[in-house]
């Protein structure tokens, strides 16, 4: 959850499917707002939309010092199975509102944003899948222009054991072997991560320090 600069609380959430695989509502990102410190809350608000059968899991937000606030999303199109590029979408009225989505290049899936400072924020991408190379990758990105402008980029964390496909999951979670990267700032500067990953049946959580 995200601490908005006038004391709202704010969190993305998406819908998933029942037992027998409905949807009850429309297949999107939304806003989970409280602007009472808790006491009731809403999600009228749409932050991710596709307009198609396309996934918002995973979503995080973040708010750059200029009040702008940052939601990203791991997206696949459920009905092919075409695997998407993380996704990002931009609020500039206090969440009222959010842009169209707009890809961020990066083919990841579980993803977080984390505000540096400025109008700069760390991305992080939990890369399973697509790459001779899984791991957790970070990237410093400008939006000072209103774009995804990537001035930095490096791998964080990479899995102890091979990344190897579990048959007896969904397609969608087969490589399900870490993941879910969340970032803070320390008031020294720093950046402090978190994220799980599985090794011989254990799941484990763990915390990396970050110095930018």
């Amino acid at each position: 959850m995200t601490v908005l600069k006038d004391g709202t609380f704010i969190t993305p959430i998406t819908g998933f499917p029942n037992w027998e695989g409905k949807l009850t509502s429309k297949l999107c990102g939304r806003a989970l707002r409280s602007c009472d410190g808790g006491k009731t809350w809403n999600d009228d608000v749409i932050c991710m939309d596709f307009n198609a059968n396309i996934t918002c899991y995973e979503q995080r937000m973040c708010q750059l010092e200029s009040g702008a606030i940052v939601c990203i999303g791991w997206n696949e199109n459920v009905d092919t199975g075409e695997r998407l590029d993380n996704h990002y979408t931009i609020s500039y009225d206090n969440g009222k509102t959010f842009s169209a989505p707009v890809s961020t290049g990066v083919r990841g899936q579980a993803s977080s944003v984390c505000a540096i400072g400025g109008e700069k924020l760390l991305a992080l991408h939990a890369v399973r899948r697509d790459t001779d190379r899984p791991g957790i990758y970070g990237y410093i990105v400008d939006l000072s222009e209103g774009k995804w402008n990537i001035v930095d980029e490096m791998l964080l964390w990479e899995p102890p054991t091979p990344v190897v496909k579990d048959t007896k999951m969904a397609e969608i979670f087969s490589f399900l072997k870490f993941g879910q990267p969340g970032a803070i700032k320390l008031a020294d500067g720093d950046v402090m991560m978190s994220h799980w990953f599985a090794e011989n049946g254990q799941y484990k959580t763990v915390a990396t320090r970050i110095k930018l």
